[in-house]
């Protein structure tokens, strides 16, 4: 007896299992025409996608408005306090700190 589990985990690509397209046709009838006419009478995934295509436009256009300014002033910030503190003093790095330098480029390599 063979288990179902087992023969749907190896059943053969070529078995009588309906594919994608055939199921979409035996919908409208069998034929490709009656698909057609299916998909022209009900026009909810065509509604779903402007559904989709307009939340998206509104959630970029909100966050245009709110968010970048916000990140603007952050960057300006950061921008202002890494000149002040980050800003390197090359009297104190001494020639063995440049030899330290050039031994860790070179093991990248």
């Amino acid at each position: 007896v063979q288990n179902s589990r087992t023969s749907i985990l190896f059943a053969s690509p070529l078995s009588d299992t309906t594919c994608l397209p055939s199921v979409l046709l035996s919908e409208g009838g069998g034929s490709v025409l009656g698909f057609f006419n299916n998909f022209q009478d009900d026009h909810t995934f065509l509604q779903g996608l402007l559904l989709t295509i307009a939340i998206k436009l509104a959630i970029g256009e909100i966050r245009r408005r709110v968010e970048k300014p916000i990140m603007d002033e952050a960057g300006r910030r950061i921008r202002e306090k890494a000149k002040e503190k980050l800003a390197p003093d090359t009297a104190e790095i001494k020639l063995s700190d440049w030899a330290k330098l050039g031994g860790c480029v070179a093991m990248d390599l």
